[in-house]
This record gives structure tokens, C-alpha cells and sequence, in this order.
């Protein structure tokens, strides 16, 4: 904070570049740093399984997770098609997937840039975008084939779209209603939690008394979700608006990898050796879930009270980070996350107090998504990092208050 502080100290010679322009000059030269790293200094790029739907997209032309071409509807159908709209044009090239995320990054901060100007003065969103963009977590994210590296911008995004579509209300031109539409839809596509996050914020515009904005809103959406929903209805017989898992990522939770606690692996080792032969026997994602659904409740209401401790720890491991990590004393990790996530953790604290000062409907709107996203990741399973990295760029907004407090107090009146 110290180090923000000192960057407003000169504000005749400083706070005068620090606006729009500049942000996209620094994101141009970080997207061109993170590339260059990238090339030399990444011997390889982790991936899951949306990279194994993306290449058997492109070589079989299926969209499965297996080899055998067996349907799937684990993943939500838009980053396996970012990454197959990539790799069909260049080939199956991890590192160009990687290139257009560090471009991806470099956006979000663009985005990030412009959701914070709503808020505060450009100086300020200026600083915000910065510690962005150098967040050490996000900085080497880029370099991970997974999900989050596309919803960040899309999460951003559908921000700006839904508060530029409530400041319209009265003149909103229909093309910026569909396109916010579309937006809102690919990113429910793209991250299915963030469904009843839509849903509120739809419902705020029914409660507004404004039926008609609705009635178009959720038509063009519909249409969106349309052909993801009738080609899982073809392949599964089944009504699945987003994808299968539900029942399987509450399974998991259970497992070591997700809590790190001996006392809440209560699953015999005998079913999950199961599980394994149905997943090695290529068993639909349907019977694959409803397998799950059975082993999960069964487990629930074994020790409901043993659920609900599971529950609270997993809470603390979400904004901290996975159990596979605790014995990691690397110093690259020490960098990457561990300083990061402690830092950003001290400084949420303090920039909700300022927040609920200032501003109590940003306070309340970003405390909420923060608990809904942690309680979601507890209830079920909180074992990756992408999970928070997903909502991390919410803190940064937040930290735009007590900045702006402590530069209002010594530096400039306004």
C-alpha cells in the first residue's frame, strides 16, 4: 500500500499518464513480456480435459473427452471451442493457445480498467488494472489450459454490459441489448455457477417492473443456450442445460486431493476403485452422475455433522489454496500464490471497510458473489486454484477504496 502511496507522491508530473492510454500501452508491453516468457521459459503447459474435447473436435470430430468418441457433456462447450477455434487454424499448438490467453489477459485488464472507471477517477483504475495485470497468481495463469482464462474477461465483461444496460434503461439501443444478451449467456456457458448470479440480476429487473427488457433478455439467451441444450438431449435423452457434473464434484470433495484431511475420507477405497472401473469402462455421464448422486448422499448422511466440517475447511482451503500444495516450499510457489493470496486476503479486509463506507451497494454486491462462489466451492469441492482466480479480480475493484481514501487524505481533494 506503501508503494501506491508513493506512486501519487509527484501527482503535477505523474497522475497525468495515468489514464486510458496508458493502461493500453501497458498492457501491450506485458502481453508482449508474458509471450516472450512464454516461448523461451515454459517447458510445458498443464491442460484438462477441455484441451482432450478440443482435439478430439479437431481429429475425430466429436466432441468427447475419450478417444472412443463417447459423448460428453462434463465440459460447457465454450472453451473446448476457444481452444479448437485456435488449434484448427495452427494445429495442435498448446503454446498458441497460450499466446492468445496472454492476449486474453492483457484484455482483462482493459476491461478491468474500464469496470473500475465507473467507480473511480482514472488514476485510481489505473493502479487497479496495473496490480492486475502483475498479479503474480494471474500472471502465470495464462500459461494453463483451463477455463479461467477465459472467463475472467467474459465475468469482466458481462459487468460492464449489465451496468451499462441499467444506466440505459430508458434509450437502450436493441443491438447492445443482444450483444449484452449474448455476453451474459456464453458466460453462464462458460462458468454454469454463475447461473443464479444471472438470475438475480434478471430478477432485480423484474422487481424494477421492467417485463418487456426481460422478455427479450431471456429470449435471446434462450437462444443462445439453445443448441448446447437440444444436442444433449440427442446424445443423453436428457434435459442438461449447462453440463453433467454436479453430483460428481460433491464425490470429489470427499477425496484426499480436495481436503488434505484424513478424518473426512469416509468413502471405502473399494468405491472409489469403482468409480475408477466405470470411468475406464467409458460409462455415460449420465450413469457416471447418477453413480455420483448415490455415493454422495449416501456419504452426506452418514455423518451429516462430519459434511459440515468438511464444509467450513474447505472454505479456508478455497481462499488459501489446495491441499496438494500445503507441503510446496518452492520459491516459485512462494511467489506465484502463497505471498499473493495472504496479501490479497489482508487487503480485502481492509478495503470492505472502506468499501461499506463509501459505497454500500458495491460493498454488498461484491461480499456477495465472494460468499456465494465460497460457499458453492465448499459445499462441493474446492481443490484447484482456478477456482478463486475466478473471483480474485473482485478484490482488486475493491482495493480501489481504501486507495483512493489514503490518496483523497494526502494527495489530491477529490
Amino acid at each position: 500500500m506503501l508503494l501506491i502511496v508513493e506512486l501519487f507522491k509527484n501527482r503535477m508530473n505523474m497522475t497525468k499518464y495515468l489514464n486510458y492510454k496508458s493502461i493500453l500501452i501497458v498492457a501491450g508491453i506485458l502481453f508482449v513480456v508474458k509471450s516472450l516468457l512464454s516461448i523461451f521459459y515454459m517447458p510445458n503447459f498443464a491442460y484438462a480435459e477441455d484441451w482432450s474435447i478440443a482435439m478430439n473436435l479437431l481429429t475425430k470430430g466429436t466432441y468427447s473427452l475419450y478417444d472412443t468418441a463417447e459423448p460428453t457433456a462434463m465440459k460447457t462447450p465454450v472453451y473446448p471451442l476457444f481452444i479448437y477455434s485456435i488449434i484448427s487454424i495452427c494445429g495442435a499448438s498448446k503454446l498458441a493457445v497460450v499466446i492468445v490467453q496472454n492476449l486474453l489477459a492483457a484484455i482483462s485488464g482493459i476491461l478491468l480498467f474500464k469496470l473500475s472507471a465507473r467507480i473511480f477517477s482514472e488514476r485510481i483504475s489505473f493502479v487497479i488494472a496495473l496490480l492486475f495485470m502483475l498479479h503474480p497468481s494471474y500472471f502465470y495463469y495464462s500459461n494453463v489450459i483451463e477455463v479461467t482464462n477465459i472467463f475472467v474477461p467474459l465475468s469482466i465483461l458481462s459487468t460492464i454490459l449489465y451496468a451499462q444496460l441499467l444506466k440505459d434503461l430508458s434509450n437502450l439501443k436493441i443491438l447492445n441489448l443482444i450483444i449484452a444478451a449474448a455476453v451474459f449467456a456464453v458466460t453462464m456457458l462458460c462458468q454454469p455457477i454463475t447461473a443464479p448470479i444471472f438470475v438475480v440480476a434478471i430478477g432485480y429487473l423484474i422487481i424494477k417492473k421492467h417485463f418487456a427488457l426481460v422478455a427479450k433478455l431471456s429470449i435471446i439467451m434462450a437462444l443462445v443456450f439453445s443448441p448446447w441444450v437440444i444436442r444433449n438431449y440427442i446424445e443423453f435423452n436428457k434435459f442438461i442445460p449447462t453440463k453433467t457434473p454436479f453430483w460428481m464434484n460433491i464425490y470429489l470433495g470427499y477425496l484426499d486431493f480436495s481436503h488434505g484431511n484424513e478424518r473426512f475420507s469416509i468413502v471405502p477405497d473399494s468405491t472409489i476403485r469403482m468409480i475408477r472401473q466405470m470411468r475406464n469402462d467409458l460409462a455415460s455421464d449420465v450413469a457416471m452422475e447418477a453413480k455420483y448422486k448415490e455415493i454422495s448422499i449416501k456419504a452426506i448422511s452418514q455423518s451429516p455433522i462430519l459434511y459440515a466440517e468438511k464444509t467450513l475447511w474447505q472454505a479456508v482451503i478455497y481462499w488459501l489454496y489446495p491441499p496438494r500444495y500445503f507441503d510446496d516450499a518452492s520459491i516459485s510457489f512462494l511467489f506465484i500464490r502463497k505471498i499473493p493470496v495472504y496479501g490479497l486476503n489482508l487487503l480485502l479486509i481492509i478495503s470492505l471497510y472502506y468499501a461499506f463506507r463509501r459505497d454500500r451497494k458495491v460493498f454488498f454486491t461484491a461480499l456477495s458473489v465472494l460468499l456465494f462462489f465460497t460457499i458453492v466451492y465448499s459445499l462441493t469441492s474446492s481443490a484447484n486454484i482456478r477456482y478463486k482466480l475466478d473471483i480474485e479480480w473482485l478484490q482488486f475493484i475493491l482495493l480501489g477504496y481504501p486507495i483512493k481514501a489514503i490518496c483523497e487524505r494526502y494527495y489530491w481533494n477529490r
